[in-house]
């Protein structure tokens, strides 16, 4: 199992490459129709939009991105922290759409949402680009295209697929792993630094936590460069060798800082750190427990926020994770059969070539054996450095997927204690347990690979994949039909009924709760996703919402300022105030009514 340069890869032609990409990304659209139906690409169609929860507040603040004036940074969106902006990418809205669709907004229709077009395209490529992955390991494209179901019925893109939709892009952890396994075609440096820039640049418009899960994988690479050669004969060779990774990799990451910057990622209302470190991390048991997710195991105990961290593998791959390691056990017993016959036949060789010499001379018969184990060894690490490399990669991400409270079950067994300054880094990606999805394909892509390299008969692998994959099916199943049909079919009755609030509007340019956090305190995130939608729909501007990151001792001291205001008389007659109680609108001397349960206090 190696990422070099073979038979097999001799064997690869674009047109075979493409046509798995084809059939594999088609099988990945039948499966995106079947659970969530063709009504969701309607592009005019949001009502399942609307119906609060995440997904609303996805598409209102694309709706306010949409809406505003074009500044620089370019994601910064008007209206929904005013009289401040916030960024694009902290309503979770796919900068990488938003931005793109923003651009043909003159040519598309008023009402317009993406995320069904989003939808498809993830199972397209999560299709695609696992069966074009497979394809270096075997000859057989059947058995890339068999393969890919796996990763086109992913169970982590069925978790968040039109919840965190953003974070459902799988596909691009998926690519890190295609640009490491296709190294003979990135083997120069102006590949490598243009394929590693570019995933980096796009998995940073899609959703920052994709940032360091690329890099794990880019790090990891560059450690398998290391691993292939020592580092005297690179140096001595002055070929293009581990050495130039590292400005490939400053090059990724400085060009990633700009676009970051320029998309308005490090806006002055926006936090970086974020609370609930270790609350949201994986489990010791993450692979094995479906948390209430699959029909044939039985979830295991686990701790409140560890749904962040889901990383069931399903039936199919665990019995593929069996079948693997008994294929890799008796490699493995035959490898060291055959090492001590090959050790016994080269003793009985080297005690006649070398016994007159070494016998009188113990010291020197020790350094020859030390150094023909030395040499066998680092033989034996540049032949398997991709394997080395990529289950280091799978440990690092395992390690901050458990961090820094690792568990097992409910149990605690151990806090680490990290550096403050690896703790501030971790607070940016605060949900760690995010990470176990790299781990999760590496575990899926070892089982089918294994597979198909293994076995190698077409007769024998096929079927076990076939089995495996309807195995995977049913066990998540009942699940992906259920997050299916919640997204197409999802209603809730509205906060905003009455007719009332269409007069109210006439005139109007801002709502303004009082205090800033009423809406939500009182309510919940449904009410202020629907005030912030209500304010867009009327060019209005809202001074909260619940995008990520925001800056709360900024919203507290606007909160005072608009309260200072109207202490000194300073009411606004263009704004409409969301009132904690009527007493507070007429401390302030405004007119007060309750319209759907809502103070609302305006001055006339």
């Amino acid at each position: 199992m190696n990422n070099r340069k073979d038979s097999i890869y001799d064997s690869i032609t674009k047109e075979q490459l493409w046509l798995i990409f084809g059939i594999s990304g088609f099988i990945g659209l039948l499966i995106y129709m079947v659970c969530y139906g063709p009504s969701l690409l309607d592009v005019t169609n949001d009502g399942w939009l609307l119906s609060g929860g995440d997904l609303m507040q996805h598409y209102v603040g694309w709706k306010a991105f949409r809406s505003s004036p074009w500044h620089f940074p370019i994601g910064m969106t008007d209206g929904l922290l005013y009289p401040d902006q916030t960024c694009v990418v902290f309503t979770d809205s796919i900068p990488l759409f938003a931005i793109f669709f923003k651009l043909l907004s003159p040519l598309l229709p008023e009402t317009f949402q993406y995320f069904g077009i989003w939808g498809a395209l993830t199972f397209i490529l999560m299709g695609g680009v696992s069966g074009v992955i497979l394809r270096k390991f075997t000859k057989n494209p059947a058995l890339c295209v068999i393969g890919s179901v796996f990763f086109s019925f992913s169970p982590y893109v069925i978790q968040r697929m039109y919840s965190h939709t953003a974070l459902a892009a799988n596909w691009i952890i998926l690519l890190a792993i295609a640009i490491w396994v296709y190294k003979p075609w990135f083997n120069t440096f102006k590949r490598k630094t243009i394929a590693w820039t570019l995933l980096i640049v796009c998995g940073s418009l899609i959703h920052i936590y994709y940032i360091p899960m690329i890099m794990i994988f880019m790090i990891f690479s560059c450690v398998q460069d290391f691993l292939d050669e020592p580092v005297p004969r690179r140096l001595r060779s002055g070929k293009q060798g581990w050495l130039w990774d590292i400005p490939m990799g400053v090059i990724a990451v400085a060009v990633d800082l700009v676009i970051l910057y320029s998309v308005g990622v490090f806006s002055a209302t926006a936090s970086m750190e974020d609370g609930g470190l270790g609350a949201y991390s994986s489990n010791l048991n993450v692979f094995i427990n479906p948390l209430g997710k699959g029909i044939f195991l039985p979830s295991l105990p686990h701790n409140p926020g560890q749904d962040e961290g889901y990383g069931y593998l399903g039936l199919g791959i665990l019995i593929l994770l069996g079948l693997s390691a008994i294929l890799w056990a008796g490699t493995f017993i035959l490898f060291v059969l055959r090492s001590i016959k090959s050790r016994n036949d080269l003793g009985q060789k080297d005690s006649r070539s070398n016994g007159g010499h070494l016998a009188g001379n113990p010291s020197a018969g020790n350094a020859f054996a030390v150094k023909r184990l030395l040499s066998a060894l680092g033989g034996l690490i540049r032949e398997h450095s991709f394997v080395i490399a990529m289950f280091l990669a799978w440990l690092a991400a395992f390690i901050l997927a458990l961090s820094p409270v690792i568990t097992y079950g409910k149990e605690t067994l151990r806090i680490i204690d990290y550096p403050d300054i690896i703790l501030k880094v971790l607070n940016i990606f605060r949900s760690t347990g995010r990470f176990v999805w790299c781990c999760c394909y590496i575990f899926m892509f070892f089982a089918v690979i294994t597979i198909v390299n293994r076995l190698r008969w077409f007769v024998i692998a096929a079927p076990i994949l076939l089995v495996t994959s309807v195995i995977q099916v049913a066990d998540l199943g009942t699940y992906a039909l259920v997050r299916g049909d919640m997204a197409s079919s999802a209603y809730r009755e509205p906060i905003i009924e009455s007719e009332r609030w269409e007069e109210l509007a006439q005139g109007k340019e801002h709502i303004t709760y009082v205090p800033f956090s009423i809406i939500k305190t009182t309510y919940d995130d449904d009410a202020l996703y629907e005030f912030a939608n209500f304010a867009v729909d009327h060019d209005m501007t809202v001074n909260f919402y619940m995008a990520a990151r925001v800056y709360i001792p900024d919203r507290n001291e606007r909160d005072g300022e608009v309260r200072q205001a109207l202490a000194a008389g300073e009411g606004d007659t263009a704004t409409l105030y969301i009132l904690d109680s009527r007493k507070t609108g007429e401390e302030y001397g405004m007119t007060t009514e309750v319209v759907d349960g809502i103070v609302v206090g305006y001055y006339e």
